[in-house]
């Protein structure tokens, strides 16, 4: 037997105890940081449109959007986990506004207010470009030197539940209507890349003059679509979300993707930018997308980081016609097992010739 001298805890609770929420939170705590900084008032500026005058009072436009930035900041992937961690932490709820015995907004309300109210209203654009003007204005951000890359997102769906003839379960309405769907997708995201895309002007010029130079014959001016309509027959389309694509990359996961194209600034890092599309698009077709995105700040941009994938003709013109140092990824591509590599070969500028290592 131990002798010990202990107070014991039972699991009594008090009738009432009085307490501030106030002091229940730490000094320290991220979300305290966040709130001392954080001006929410534009929020309801930006949304009184779409909030009437009468009827019920809805719920606080800023404890929607607060919501989601908790979610993000502490990995809650759930809108149904996010309401029962605000329930149970005294943190959230400080943050939120809501005291100890508030009721937590029901966890269909986010979810509805994206889909409905606030759906192709451009509000979270709106909100992004608001927080990434405080901080160019609080001499964060410069924009002289940026980077752009792309990260694959994992659609939710199964990569074996495609729209194709066969599929148990599946009616021919219901492959019907996912390939409509898909291709409604991709040619709205091709013509948005497009409407951005002026690569193409002077860049037949500029090499036909350089290979008149080298005593070389022009090229002929391409008269065919350089982007022939889109061919369902050659997708392979999900039944799930017909608008994303199937990922097929060297040293990606297989299967149905988004991708997340994103422009950081380089003094510190600040997010100017990002553009989800299909994993359809590749980086270079993206890209003069993302840098006129990136415009709309007001920047002088003088630098750019880019990986290989942007390593084309088309982007390295559009970079030189805007005065744009470019650094740029080397890809070295296998070559065939009975021919030496390019790179091998040395560059005499002398005769202006490649020297063979044979």
């Amino acid at each position: 037997m131990v002798n010990a001298v202990l107070r014991e805890h039972g699991h009594a609770q008090r009738k009432y105890e009085l307490v501030l929420i106030e002091d229940l939170v730490p000094q320290d705590h991220l979300l305290r940081k966040i709130q001392a900084i954080l001006d929410t008032d534009f929020i309801r500026e930006r949304t009184a449109r779409f909030y009437s005058d009468r009827g019920r009072p809805a719920i606080d436009p800023v404890v929607l959007v607060k919501m989601e930035l908790i979610a993000y900041l502490f990995g809650i992937r759930s809108d149904r986990r996010l309401v029962e961690e605000i329930r149970v932490n005294v943190a959230y709820r400080w943050f939120l506004g809501l005291g100890l015995t508030d009721p937590v907004p029901h966890f269909t309300t986010p979810g509805k207010n994206y889909s409905r109210r606030w759906k192709d209203s451009g509000l979270f654009e709106e909100l992004f470009d608001h927080v990434v003007k405080q901080a160019i204005d609080a001499g964060y951000i410069d924009g002289r030197m940026i980077f752009t890359d792309s990260s694959h997102l994992k659609a939710n769906a199964n990569k074996r539940r495609i729209a194709k003839e066969g599929t148990k379960g599946v009616t021919l309405e219901d492959i019907a209507r996912a390939r409509e769907r898909h291709l409604a997708a991709r040619r709205a995201e091709r013509e948005e890349c497009a409407a951005n895309d002026d690569t193409e002007d002077g860049l037949l010029a500029a090499v036909n003059a350089d290979r008149e130079a080298h005593g070389l014959k022009p090229l002929p001016e391409r008269k065919e679509d350089p982007q022939p309509d889109l061919s369902v027959d050659e997708m392979t389309v999900s039944l799930t979300d017909p608008e994303a694509a199937m990922l097929r990359r060297e040293g990606k996961p297989d299967g149905f993707h988004y991708l997340q194209h994103r422009t950081v600034d380089g003094r510190h890092g600040f997010i100017l930018d990002v553009l989800v599309t299909s994993a359809a698009m590749t980086d270079a077709q993206v890209y003069p997308t993302c840098l006129s995105r990136v415009d709309r700040h007001g920047l002088k941009v003088e630098k750019v980081g880019v990986d290989a994938g942007y390593n084309t003709l088309e982007v390295l013109h559009l970079l030189s016609k805007r005065g744009i140092q470019a650094a740029v990824a080397h890809r070295r591509h296998p070559s065939p097992k009975e021919l030496m590599g390019k790179w091998r070969f040395k560059y005499d500028a002398s005769r202006d010739a490649y020297r063979c290592p044979a």
